[in-house]
């Protein structure tokens, strides 16, 4: 049952994979807690996860490379909201990251 659930999520994806994304603006009255100097970078694994699962349950993608989330996705997952977690899942399924 659960790789049927997995193919239909993929084939919905594959046929909305060439629809027009949007971005959306990230509203920094909420997102307060990473406004960061412009030349910090994380050093130590506590500092990418805070990292990586702030500026992924609030959507904000921009400057994330995909090998630095799968690298601390096993981490990572138990952090995320659900439906980011199903979604990274799938990405990393579906372009064998």
């Amino acid at each position: 049952m659960q790789n049927i659930k997995k193919y239909a999520i993929l084939k919905y994806m594959a046929k909305t994979k060439k629809t027009k994304t949007t971005k959306i603006p990230i509203d920094r009255a909420y997102v307060w807690d990473y406004d960061l100097p412009k030349n910090w970078q994380p050093k130590t694994d506590a500092d990418w996860l805070w990292l990586l699962e702030r500026k992924i349950n609030y959507g904000d993608f921009r400057g994330l490379k995909a090998t630095i989330i799968k690298k601390y996705f096993q981490k990572l997952k138990r952090r995320l909201d659900l439906g980011k977690k199903i979604m990274l899942e799938n990405y990393f399924l579906a372009y064998d990251i």
